[in-house]
């Protein structure tokens, strides 16, 4: 559980902003009830009807830095995001960037999102030194890049990146070669800032998958949906 000092410590104030596209799924919603008491937050509706993330995630910051109430740090938390409820204690290791452990889906089966820059490809791809580190017991490792799904930031990265901070990247020929995520990590990198991941903050994603990409996925561990235990 959360230690109750973390966020009574005065010099941290903390805004958790949702981007949100009509509903928030229920584990999130729990989670919320808990957290309230310990921080304000705000959910930012129908970000996706007409809006893509990045529009969504820079109307986010520019509310945060904004605010009468100078808060020192922003929790973003996408609306499919279920997380622990010990997740605010990412905010305890006083570091200009934490994320939580969060996976995606992709080609058929999960994806933990811990990436490290190939420079030979000039693209990401998952960290697995990183991953054995926190099957290993650490607690924080840094990494090159993560997702946003749930992650806290400084007031003081935003600043300095100055403006546009979430913005998706396009080939030459208009592809999206890099999201909105992937290019607001390196941005931050590349103006000398770490990115760390807290190993003890595991988040649920709940997201739309083909039911038999899961069935073949368990049967390739050995693990059949339809098998008799």
């Amino acid at each position: 559980m959360l230690n109750s000092s973390i966020l009574k410590n005065k010099e941290i104030k903390l805004l958790i902003l949702i981007p949100c596209r009509g509903t928030l799924v229920e584990g999130l919603v729990k989670w919320l009830k808990y957290a309230v008491p310990q921080a304000p937050f705000f959910v930012e509706w129908d970000t996706h009807h007409g809006r893509p993330e990045d529009d969504a995630r820079n109307g986010m910051v520019q509310r945060f830095l904004t605010d009468p109430k100078n808060y020192t740090h922003l929790m973003m938390i996408d609306d499919d995001i279920i997380p622990p409820p010990h997740a605010l204690r990412m905010v305890q290791h006083n570091k200009p960037i934490v994320s939580a452990v969060v996976f995606t889906w992709k080609d058929g089966e999960p994806l933990c999102l811990l990436m490290k820059w190939d420079e030979k490809e000039k693209g990401y791809k998952q960290d697995t030194e990183a991953i054995n580190r926190i099957n290993a017991g650490e607690t924080l490792v840094d990494v090159d890049a993560s997702g946003t799904g749930c992650f806290i930031v400084k007031r003081e990265v935003y600043e300095n990146l100055g403006s546009n901070w979430f913005r998706y990247q396009y080939d030459e020929i208009g592809k999206v070669c890099l999201g909105e995520d992937f290019s607001f990590y390196r941005r931050a990198k590349e103006i000398g800032y770490s990115i760390w991941i807290d190993g003890l903050v595991f988040c649920g994603h709940i997201g739309s998958i083909n039911i038999l990409e899961v069935q073949n996925l368990l049967t390739k561990q050995g693990t059949p949906l339809n098998e008799n235990n």
